[in-house]
């Protein structure tokens, strides 16, 4: 049994590390970028809503440079945190808020502009469009 869990991991492992080589150099620079940029992010977000959320994910495997020409991904991610920390100033919002969402995703791949998965707060990111703290509102009093 030990056998096939170390033979699993092992190939979880070669996995992993398959995903982040499948990155082009544009693609792991805009990466490097926004994780830089994520964790003061992420702290803001932490500190104005007493939660404890590790990190905001991303797909940087669909990262297309031409649709963040005018902003980088890390810059059209801080409107969600915006609307976020600007909801949490409430605090009926910010206990739902810590209630509901357990995770935060900045996705580059086109789809709904900010929507709940489950306890993740998703926002596929458009420098066209920003999530507004109405819509976080709404979406929180569900």
């Amino acid at each position: 049994m030990t056998r096939y869990v170390s033979i699993a991991l092992g190939l979880i492992a070669c996995a992993s590390l398959a995903y982040a080589a499948d990155l082009k150099p544009f693609q792991e620079q805009a990466k490097t970028k926004f994780e830089k940029q994520a964790t003061g992010l992420l702290s803001d977000v932490n500190a104005a809503c007493g939660t404890k959320i590790a990190k905001i994910d991303s797909d940087f495997e669909n990262f297309d440079a031409k649709n963040f020409s005018r902003s980088q991904p890390g810059s059209v991610c801080s409107s969600m945190t915006y609307a976020i920390k600007e909801a949490c100033k409430s605090e009926p919002y910010k206990k739902a808020f810590a209630k509901k969402v357990t995770g935060l995703s900045c996705l580059t791949a086109p789809g709904t502009l900010m929507e709940m998965k489950g306890a993740t707060l998703v926002n596929h990111m458009n420098q066209d469009k920003s999530p507004s703290t109405a819509d976080l509102k709404a979406m929180l009093d569900k």
